[in-house]
């Protein structure tokens, strides 16, 4: 037998007799594993991430050539040591994304000395508390808040090259973000918490006192702003012992020395997706509020002069008629529709974006969100207006589209 192959089956048999022991052994064991995983920046088995591609990315360790042994020989390694998890629904793991984008090794490697350089494992980690557009720090690659998981993260370099950073800001925006948004806009909204993130956060807003609070261990800095009105920048001037039970998280940007700028603050809500909210939306606008997170790209410019309560009328009388259009140009997308009552009567207007990466961007795909957008606003106008049954005549200005859906078209 060759000398390395009988090197890489010792290593296993270590493996296999050490991992689940409590001695001094399996400890080593389960810190290089985990040490593994976060360096991998993904929750899976290691054998079922390519060596190829992420092998660059990770310390030279004989755990590492165990796992390209491992892919070579056809094994499967699975472990019970800690993982991590998502914090929100539709979060995602950023090397996961980066490695479903198709980037390369070299690729997958500066992006993963990034998201190590800023401490940061899941889409969550690096989102505002809202959940609907990046933190503009990491975009720049000046973030320095941290992960939600806690994770003994290895000591990281003063900086990386600028090179880095440019390809950072490129996969953020192929992998998450609305094409050509200049508010860094999440493509996918990430949705409610499935666990309650202010043990592991750091910035907090008390809309009672105006002030922030950032918290260092046991002790937290007060911000207060220098202005008696709702400015928001802030400068830090004690030190408190706890937080205001009515603080709320907050996401801020770092201005000059002791000084922050308030960008947003929201209340956490942390439910199982299956949990029901109870609403009753007396108005168009607050039954499109009440939309799931991840369903609110579908109606972005809405014009509703009557609040859409002729249209409401024209589908229990069987004169309700719409329209949708969607286009492409310069992987960017579009859709807009029209919802018509009658002659003289006020229409209903909206619009959206379509969702995707710039790459998958096409006519077809418009239309689809021009569809989805119909069905929405016709849905949604229901609700308040009452509406429990009717028809409505639907045009659809691409012939391919309405040969897909036809099969599919159902009277309200």
């Amino acid at each position: 037998m060759h000398p390395w192959y009988g090197q890489e089956l010792s290593h296993l048999e270590i493996l296999w007799e050490s991992a689940s022991r409590p001695t001094l052994e399996g400890d080593i064991l389960q810190q290089a594993f985990e040490s593994l995983r976060m360096e991998l920046g993904v929750p899976d088995s290691i054998t079922d991430v390519p060596y190829s591609l992420c092998g660059q990315s990770v310390t030279n360790t004989w755990l590492k050539t165990l796992w390209a042994s491992s892919q070579e020989f056809g094994f499967r390694i699975e472990d019970s040591y800690a993982s991590f998890k998502l914090f929100r629904h539709d979060d995602q793991f950023l090397m996961s994304a980066f490695l479903h984008q198709g980037y390369g090794p070299q690729q997958l490697k500066i992006l993963n000395d990034c998201r190590m350089f800023l401490k940061v494992i899941t889409l969550s980690d690096i989102t505002t508390s809202c959940g609907t557009r990046l933190k503009p720090s990491v975009v720049e690659g000046t973030y320095m808040g941290g992960s939600l998981h806690q994770v003994d993260w290895p000591r990281k370099p003063r900086s990386l090259p600028q090179k880095y950073w440019n390809q950072w800001k490129e996969a953020l925006e192929t992998c998450f973000l609305l094409p050509y948004t200049t508010n860094r806009l999440l493509r996918q909204p990430l949705g409610r918490w499935t666990m309650n993130p202010t043990n592991s956060w750091s910035w907090f807003y008390d809309p009672d006192s105006n002030k922030i609070f950032h918290k260092e261990g046991l002790m937290c800095w007060t911000y207060t702003s220098p202005r008696q009105n709702r400015a928001r920048s802030f400068q830090a001037t004690s030190f408190d012992v706890e937080i205001p039970p009515t603080a709320v998280t907050a996401d801020v940007e770092n201005r000059r020395h002791n000084e922050v700028l308030l960008l947003g603050h929201s209340r956490p809500e942390h439910a199982p997706r299956s949990t029901q909210i109870p609403s009753n939306p007396t108005t168009l606008q607050e039954a499109l509020d009440l939309l799931d997170p991840a369903d609110k790209w579908s109606v972005e410019s809405l014009k509703a002069p009557d609040d859409g309560v002729a249209f409401a009328q024209a589908i229990q009388t069987g004169t309700a008629k719409m329209v949708s259009d969607g286009s492409s140009k310069d992987n960017f997308g579009t859709a807009s529709c029209i919802l018509k009552a009658g002659k003289k009567l006020p229409k209903v207007r909206a619009s959206n974006c379509t969702p995707g990466a710039p790459s998958d961007q096409n006519a077809y795909r418009s239309e689809l969100g021009g569809t989805i957008l119909m069905v929405t606003l016709v849905q949604e106008i229901c609700k308040p207006h009452k509406v429990e049954g009717g028809s409505i005549t639907a045009k659809l200005d691409n012939s391919c589209e309405k040969d897909v859906h036809m099969e599919r078209a159902q009277t309200i």
